[in-house]
């Protein structure tokens, strides 16, 4: 049986700042920045074990937070402002909404 691949929004907020910078390094090396603490990445399920693994060696978690969603395959995504778009990702809108995809 071959593994998923499943989407995930990654946000951190790292208290000191060479740990920000070694989680920054890590996150651009395999993620999509979506805001300056928030990243959008695809992993299998090893994939995803490796990563959290690394996380897990450059956090404090006494002084530190990490939040990972997987995101269903049916994801909204709504953006206001001036975020950059230009991604060349597909976002799989709401079914109930009765779209059917979002191109961004």
């Amino acid at each position: 049986m071959p593994h998923r691949i499943s989407n995930y929004l990654i946000c951190y907020d790292i208290a000191a700042a060479r740990r920000l910078n070694r989680m920054e390094k890590l996150m651009n090396s395999s993620a999509i920045r979506i805001q300056k603490s928030v990243y959008l990445t695809r992993h299998g399920p090893d994939e995803k074990r490796q990563l959290l693994d690394r996380i897990e060696k450059i956090i404090d978690p006494k002084e530190d937070d990490v939040r990972i969603y997987r995101l269903t395959e049916n994801f909204t995504h709504i953006s206001f402002g001036q975020g950059n778009a230009s991604y060349g990702l597909t976002f799989m809108v709401n079914p109930f909404t009765k779209e059917t995809q979002l191109n961004i």
